[in-house]
Protein backbone atom coordinates (compact mmCIF):
# COMPACT_ATOMS: atom_id res chain seq x y z
CA UNK A 1 0.00 0.00 0.00
CA UNK A 2 1.24 3.70 -1.06
CA UNK A 3 2.15 5.77 2.13
CA UNK A 4 -0.43 8.68 2.48
CA UNK A 5 -0.12 11.56 3.98
CA UNK A 6 -1.47 13.40 6.83
CA UNK A 7 -2.59 17.40 6.95
CA UNK A 8 -0.84 17.31 10.20
CA UNK A 9 2.89 17.66 9.79
CA UNK A 10 3.28 17.14 14.11
CA UNK A 11 1.72 13.76 13.57
CA UNK A 12 3.12 12.25 10.78
CA UNK A 13 6.98 11.84 10.35
CA UNK A 14 7.88 10.52 7.44
CA UNK A 15 12.30 9.29 7.61
CA UNK A 16 14.46 10.03 5.00
CA UNK A 17 17.11 7.41 3.96
CA UNK A 18 19.88 7.33 6.20
CA UNK A 19 23.60 7.30 4.80
CA UNK A 20 25.86 5.74 6.98
CA UNK A 21 29.40 4.33 7.41
CA UNK A 22 29.72 0.96 8.26
CA UNK A 23 31.68 1.72 11.71
CA UNK A 24 28.58 3.32 13.59
CA UNK A 25 28.76 2.98 17.18
CA UNK A 26 26.26 0.09 19.03
CA UNK A 27 24.10 3.04 20.39
CA UNK A 28 23.78 4.28 16.89
CA UNK A 29 23.21 1.21 14.94
CA UNK A 30 20.60 0.50 17.44
CA UNK A 31 19.10 3.75 16.65
CA UNK A 32 19.06 3.61 12.68
CA UNK A 33 17.32 -0.20 13.17
CA UNK A 34 15.09 1.72 15.46
CA UNK A 35 13.95 4.19 13.34
CA UNK A 36 13.22 2.18 10.37
CA UNK A 37 11.07 0.01 12.35
CA UNK A 38 9.24 3.52 13.61
CA UNK A 39 9.07 4.74 10.07
CA UNK A 40 7.28 1.58 8.63
CA UNK A 41 5.10 0.86 11.45
CA UNK A 42 4.05 4.55 11.35
CA UNK A 43 3.51 4.64 7.86
CA UNK A 44 0.86 1.54 8.05
CA UNK A 45 -1.19 3.22 10.79
CA UNK A 46 -0.84 6.35 9.71
CA UNK A 47 -2.34 5.08 6.47
CA UNK A 48 -5.43 3.47 7.98
CA UNK A 49 -6.00 7.05 9.59
CA UNK A 50 -5.88 8.91 6.54
CA UNK A 51 -8.05 6.19 5.18
CA UNK A 52 -10.57 6.35 7.90
CA UNK A 53 -10.67 10.03 8.09
CA UNK A 54 -11.55 10.26 4.40
CA UNK A 55 -14.50 7.77 4.95
CA UNK A 56 -15.63 10.17 7.46
CA UNK A 57 -15.51 12.73 5.00
CA UNK A 58 -17.44 11.29 1.85
CA UNK A 59 -19.91 9.64 4.67
CA UNK A 60 -20.29 12.57 6.81
CA UNK A 61 -19.62 13.51 10.10
CA UNK A 62 -22.69 11.27 11.45
CA UNK A 63 -22.22 8.18 9.89
CA UNK A 64 -21.30 6.06 13.18
CA UNK A 65 -19.44 2.93 11.19
CA UNK A 66 -17.09 5.96 9.71
CA UNK A 67 -16.53 7.49 12.97
CA UNK A 68 -15.92 4.04 14.46
CA UNK A 69 -13.28 3.16 12.17
CA UNK A 70 -11.69 6.95 12.47
CA UNK A 71 -11.50 6.25 16.65
CA UNK A 72 -10.15 2.91 16.21
CA UNK A 73 -7.54 3.59 13.88
CA UNK A 74 -6.45 7.35 16.22
CA UNK A 75 -6.03 4.67 19.27
CA UNK A 76 -3.65 2.44 17.33
CA UNK A 77 -1.95 5.43 16.51
CA UNK A 78 -1.78 6.26 20.41
CA UNK A 79 -1.14 2.68 21.18
CA UNK A 80 2.15 2.43 19.21
CA UNK A 81 3.75 5.72 20.40
CA UNK A 82 3.09 4.86 23.91
CA UNK A 83 4.25 1.12 23.02
CA UNK A 84 8.07 3.16 22.00
CA UNK A 85 7.98 6.10 24.51
CA UNK A 86 10.56 4.35 26.43
CA UNK A 87 12.76 3.28 23.77
CA UNK A 88 12.63 7.07 22.63
CA UNK A 89 13.40 8.61 26.26
CA UNK A 90 16.40 6.12 25.91
CA UNK A 91 17.98 7.21 22.99
CA UNK A 92 17.43 11.23 23.90
CA UNK A 93 19.29 10.70 26.49
CA UNK A 94 22.45 8.86 24.88
CA UNK A 95 25.14 10.69 22.74
CA UNK A 96 24.16 10.50 19.74
CA UNK A 97 26.44 12.20 17.07
CA UNK A 98 24.32 12.95 14.41
CA UNK A 99 22.30 16.08 14.55
CA UNK A 100 19.64 14.55 11.69
CA UNK A 101 18.81 11.68 14.32
CA UNK A 102 18.89 13.80 17.01
CA UNK A 103 16.29 16.27 15.21
CA UNK A 104 14.44 13.13 14.04
CA UNK A 105 13.88 11.88 17.57
CA UNK A 106 12.68 15.20 18.51
CA UNK A 107 9.98 15.04 16.37
CA UNK A 108 8.50 11.74 16.84
CA UNK A 109 4.62 12.10 18.24
CA UNK A 110 4.11 12.40 21.44
CA UNK A 111 2.39 9.55 23.54
CA UNK A 112 -0.63 12.06 24.45
CA UNK A 113 -3.19 11.89 27.04
CA UNK A 114 -1.58 8.24 28.47
CA UNK A 115 1.05 10.61 29.87
CA UNK A 116 -1.58 11.44 32.74
CA UNK A 117 -1.55 10.15 36.19
CA UNK A 118 -4.09 7.16 36.15
CA UNK A 119 -6.53 8.95 37.93
CA UNK A 120 -6.83 11.55 35.74
CA UNK A 121 -6.73 9.73 32.63
CA UNK A 122 -9.54 7.64 34.34
CA UNK A 123 -11.48 11.10 34.86
CA UNK A 124 -11.02 11.93 31.38
CA UNK A 125 -12.33 9.35 30.50
CA UNK A 126 -15.31 9.51 32.18
CA UNK A 127 -16.07 12.68 31.15
CA UNK A 128 -15.39 11.69 27.55
CA UNK A 129 -18.15 8.49 27.95
CA UNK A 130 -20.65 11.23 29.69
CA UNK A 131 -19.98 13.39 26.88
CA UNK A 132 -20.84 10.77 24.46
CA UNK A 133 -23.89 9.42 26.26
CA UNK A 134 -25.37 13.42 26.69
CA UNK A 135 -25.24 13.33 23.04
CA UNK A 136 -26.48 9.78 22.49
CA UNK A 137 -29.93 10.38 24.78
CA UNK A 138 -30.64 14.03 23.88
CA UNK A 139 -33.99 14.05 22.03
CA UNK A 140 -35.33 17.07 19.66
CA UNK A 141 -38.34 18.56 18.74
CA UNK A 142 -39.65 17.94 15.27
CA UNK A 143 -39.57 21.12 12.82
CA UNK A 144 -42.89 20.26 11.87
CA UNK A 145 -44.37 19.12 14.93
CA UNK A 146 -43.27 20.54 17.92
CA UNK A 147 -45.25 18.45 20.28
CA UNK A 148 -43.50 15.06 18.68
CA UNK A 149 -40.35 15.40 21.10
CA UNK A 150 -38.39 11.66 20.35
CA UNK A 151 -36.23 12.51 17.69
CA UNK A 152 -32.64 11.19 18.03
CA UNK A 153 -29.32 12.92 16.76
CA UNK A 154 -28.43 9.80 15.25
CA UNK A 155 -30.33 8.48 12.65
CA UNK A 156 -33.51 10.69 13.07
CA UNK A 157 -31.80 14.16 12.93
CA UNK A 158 -29.16 12.70 11.00
CA UNK A 159 -31.34 11.40 7.94
CA UNK A 160 -33.66 14.66 8.15
CA UNK A 161 -30.39 16.84 7.90
CA UNK A 162 -28.93 14.52 4.72
CA UNK A 163 -32.28 14.97 2.83
CA UNK A 164 -33.57 18.06 3.95
CA UNK A 165 -33.31 21.49 1.42
CA UNK A 166 -35.37 23.71 3.68
CA UNK A 167 -32.96 26.00 5.14
CA UNK A 168 -35.33 27.27 7.97
CA UNK A 169 -35.26 23.22 9.18
CA UNK A 170 -31.46 22.53 8.72
CA UNK A 171 -31.20 25.81 10.80
CA UNK A 172 -33.53 24.79 13.88
CA UNK A 173 -32.33 21.22 14.33
CA UNK A 174 -28.46 22.81 14.15
CA UNK A 175 -29.42 25.12 16.95
CA UNK A 176 -31.82 22.74 18.76
CA UNK A 177 -28.85 20.38 19.02
CA UNK A 178 -26.41 22.87 20.50
CA UNK A 179 -28.68 23.98 22.88
CA UNK A 180 -29.59 20.22 24.12
CA UNK A 181 -25.51 19.15 24.15
CA UNK A 182 -23.71 22.47 24.91
CA UNK A 183 -25.31 24.04 27.36
CA UNK A 184 -25.94 21.00 29.33
CA UNK A 185 -22.16 20.10 28.78
CA UNK A 186 -20.33 23.85 29.98
CA UNK A 187 -18.53 22.40 33.40
CA UNK A 188 -17.23 19.21 31.50
CA UNK A 189 -15.80 21.16 28.45
CA UNK A 190 -14.36 22.96 30.98
CA UNK A 191 -12.59 20.08 32.44
CA UNK A 192 -11.87 18.82 29.54
CA UNK A 193 -9.90 21.83 28.15
CA UNK A 194 -8.10 21.71 31.79
CA UNK A 195 -7.32 18.35 31.34
CA UNK A 196 -5.85 19.02 27.80
CA UNK A 197 -3.50 21.84 29.31
CA UNK A 198 -2.14 18.79 31.94
CA UNK A 199 -1.26 16.71 28.83
CA UNK A 200 0.32 19.28 26.84
CA UNK A 201 2.35 20.58 29.82
CA UNK A 202 3.64 17.00 30.88
CA UNK A 203 4.32 16.49 26.98
CA UNK A 204 6.77 19.48 27.47
CA UNK A 205 4.56 21.36 24.33
CA UNK A 206 6.07 25.04 24.16
CA UNK A 207 3.49 27.41 24.75
CA UNK A 208 2.62 29.56 22.06
CA UNK A 209 2.75 33.56 21.95
CA UNK A 210 0.09 35.08 23.60
CA UNK A 211 -2.91 36.30 21.72
CA UNK A 212 -2.73 38.95 18.64
CA UNK A 213 -3.90 39.56 15.45
CA UNK A 214 -3.28 36.32 12.65
CA UNK A 215 -1.09 38.45 10.66
CA UNK A 216 1.16 39.74 13.65
CA UNK A 217 1.69 35.70 14.67
CA UNK A 218 4.85 34.16 14.17
CA UNK A 219 3.36 31.79 11.06
CA UNK A 220 6.18 29.35 10.00
CA UNK A 221 8.75 31.30 12.12
CA UNK A 222 9.23 33.46 9.06
CA UNK A 223 8.06 36.86 9.05
CA UNK A 224 7.12 37.32 5.31
CA UNK A 225 4.20 34.93 5.50
CA UNK A 226 2.51 37.38 8.18
CA UNK A 227 3.30 39.95 6.07
CA UNK A 228 2.14 38.48 3.04
CA UNK A 229 -1.34 37.68 5.34
CA UNK A 230 -1.61 41.22 6.01
CA UNK A 231 -1.71 42.27 2.41
CA UNK A 232 -4.01 40.02 1.78
CA UNK A 233 -6.35 40.81 4.62
CA UNK A 234 -6.10 44.85 3.78
CA UNK A 235 -7.34 44.04 0.49
CA UNK A 236 -10.92 43.35 1.56
CA UNK A 237 -13.78 40.92 -0.09
CA UNK A 238 -13.91 42.23 -3.65
CA UNK A 239 -10.72 42.38 -4.76
CA UNK A 240 -10.70 39.54 -7.40
CA UNK A 241 -8.13 36.18 -6.87
CA UNK A 242 -6.24 36.94 -9.88
CA UNK A 243 -4.88 40.44 -7.79
CA UNK A 244 -4.66 37.92 -4.29
CA UNK A 245 -2.54 35.33 -5.96
CA UNK A 246 -0.34 37.79 -7.25
CA UNK A 247 0.35 39.33 -3.78
CA UNK A 248 1.58 36.31 -2.28
CA UNK A 249 3.23 34.16 -5.27
CA UNK A 250 4.45 37.50 -7.21
CA UNK A 251 2.54 36.15 -10.07
CA UNK A 252 -0.65 35.18 -11.77
CA UNK A 253 -0.59 31.82 -11.82
CA UNK A 254 0.61 29.23 -9.30
CA UNK A 255 1.02 25.82 -10.35
CA UNK A 256 -0.15 22.65 -9.35
CA UNK A 257 1.57 20.08 -9.35
CA UNK A 258 2.79 20.15 -5.23
CA UNK A 259 -1.45 19.25 -4.92
CA UNK A 260 -1.14 16.72 -7.63
CA UNK A 261 1.78 14.75 -6.11
CA UNK A 262 0.53 15.21 -3.12
CA UNK A 263 -3.23 12.82 -4.13
CA UNK A 264 -1.07 10.88 -6.25
CA UNK A 265 -1.85 7.85 -4.22
CA UNK A 266 -5.17 8.06 -4.15
CA UNK A 267 -5.20 8.44 -7.86
CA UNK A 268 -3.40 5.85 -8.23
CA UNK A 269 -5.58 3.81 -5.98
CA UNK A 270 -9.20 5.03 -7.45
CA UNK A 271 -7.02 3.72 -11.06
CA UNK A 272 -5.78 0.32 -9.39
CA UNK A 273 -9.65 -0.52 -8.44
CA UNK A 274 -11.28 0.35 -11.96
CA UNK A 275 -8.44 -1.53 -13.24
CA UNK A 276 -9.44 -4.82 -11.58
CA UNK A 277 -13.13 -4.33 -11.40
CA UNK A 278 -13.01 -4.12 -14.82
CA UNK A 279 -14.57 -0.27 -14.85
CA UNK A 280 -14.41 1.90 -18.24
CA UNK A 281 -13.07 5.01 -17.90
CA UNK A 282 -14.15 7.82 -20.27
CA UNK A 283 -16.50 7.96 -23.07
CA UNK A 284 -18.36 5.04 -24.18
CA UNK A 285 -19.80 4.12 -27.97
CA UNK A 286 -23.12 3.73 -28.36
CA UNK A 287 -24.98 1.82 -30.77
CA UNK A 288 -25.68 4.94 -32.66
CA UNK A 289 -22.25 6.40 -32.96
CA UNK A 290 -23.10 9.32 -30.34
CA UNK A 291 -20.32 9.39 -27.98
CA UNK A 292 -22.36 9.30 -24.52
CA UNK A 293 -20.91 9.50 -20.88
Amino acid sequence: MKILFSNSRDIFILFITLSLSTSLPHSEVALQKFLDEVNNRLAIVYNRNVLANWQTEIKGANDLVALLQSEVSAQDIMRYISSISSKVKFFKNQNITSENWRRQLSLLPQVGYEILPREDLEFLHAITSNLTLVYKNAKLCSFQNREQCNLTLVPDIQNILKNSKNVLEIEYYWREKHRKTALTNKEDFQTLVDLYRKTAKLNEYIKEDDEKPLDLCDLSQKAIVGEKLRQVMSLGSSKPPKEIIKILFGKNEISMNGLLAYYKPLNDWFFDQNRLNYYEIGWQRSESEIYVV
